[in-house]
């Protein structure tokens, strides 16, 4: 691929191909996707929970069931947010070498080994 036309792809043409790629793993991905959307909604639901906790003091009601519902969310926020991570990254190994060396960036990546793959085999 010369230089001209990596510098025409449009986005559209980037994500299009990336889809084509993980539609190997169309149920993985499409797992990965879904729990992005509900992480999104914990994102949204996060400060609505604690302005119920903020509310909660200021009228001088009991503040535990708030507290407890917002302190829930957020590990599962956290807990979520891993295993999904986790998931994704599982994607990347499963990218063709070509993929990555059609790139500027991925030219320069395929080159270069991650410091931290020992690490996500403990996991």
């Amino acid at each position: 691929m010369n230089a001209e036309r990596l510098d025409a792809v449009s986005l559209v043409e980037v994500y299009w191909r990336a889809l084509t790629y993980l539609a190997v793993t169309r149920g993985k991905v499409a797992v990965i996707c879904g729990s992005n959307v509900l992480l999104a909604i914990v994102a949204i639901a996060e400060p609505i929970l604690f302005g119920r906790i903020i509310d909660a003091i200021s009228e001088k009601t009991d503040v535990t069931p708030a507290l407890a519902m917002w302190a829930g969310l957020g590990v599962f926020n956290i807990i979520a947010f891993v295993l999904v991570s986790r998931g994704a990254v599982g994607l990347v190994p499963m990218a063709p070498t070509e993929l990555r060396s059609e790139t500027p960036a991925g030219a320069w990546c395929a080159s270069v080994q991650p410091p931290w793959p020992h690490l996500l085999s403990r996991l």
